[in-house]
């Protein structure tokens, strides 16, 4: 199995340096050989970065990555599974405020995409693999006819490298009880309070 030889990568990114380190990306689902195996590694991605929030269910993100592996996107390098990112539709109703104080359904519908599973290996990290993850999900999201991509950080440190990439703070969002901060970026720019109602109207905790 190719993940097995992350190693090497260190070894490739030495002997091509100054080169741009392009990614490939698969739908998890398109996998055929060893399917199973890049759905363990998936897994233990997810639960390496959040498995914390889940701990009275070691098999959480198992059954998450099996489930949604069509839309979880798989980057390699050279073979090398080295990072993945999930996409996710979304349509956002936001409510707008009557005179009378009540709430009512907007006319405003956004067609969105929420970006998550974002996780790139340690080994690999500072080699500009975010940012391809990102122009990815652009590409896709624009496909799709999305009007913008959203995401949630649950660390306020990750706020400055989404920024980085066009990301936008619009709000404060929450996952099982933890405070999390909402990003978008517009693709066809509709209103930040807009996307904000939208989401806080859905009563959800955090999508997934």
């Amino acid at each position: 199995m190719g993940y097995n030889k992350l190693k090497g990568v260190k070894v490739i990114f030495f002997t091509m340096a100054g080169k741009k380190h392009t990614l490939q990306f698969k739908r998890l689902s398109e996998f055929t050989e060893d399917k199973d195996e890049y759905i363990k590694l998936t897994a233990s991605w997810a639960k390496t970065a959040w498995g914390y929030l889940h701990l009275d269910d070691k098999k959480y993100y198992l059954r998450e990555v099996k489930e949604k592996q069509n839309e979880i996107y798989v980057a390699t390098f050279y073979g090398l599974p080295v990072a993945m990112f999930g996409l996710f539709e979304r349509r956002l109703d936001p409510f707008r405020e009557e005179d009378d104080n009540t709430l009512a359904p907007s006319n405003t519908e956004l067609k969105a995409v929420y970006f998550d599973y974002v996780f790139v290996e340690e080994k690999v990290r500072g080699l500009g693999f975010a940012r391809q993850l990102l122009d990815k999900a652009k590409v896709l999201a624009i496909e799709l006819g999305a009007d913008l991509i959203y995401l949630e950080t649950l660390n306020p440190k990750l706020n400055n490298m989404y920024k980085k990439l066009d990301a936008k703070v619009i709000c404060e969002g929450q996952y099982i009880e933890n405070p999390t901060d909402v990003l978008s970026i517009n693709i066809k720019k509709p209103d930040a309070q807009v996307v904000c109602e939208a989401l806080e109207f859905e009563r959800r905790p955090r999508m997934y």
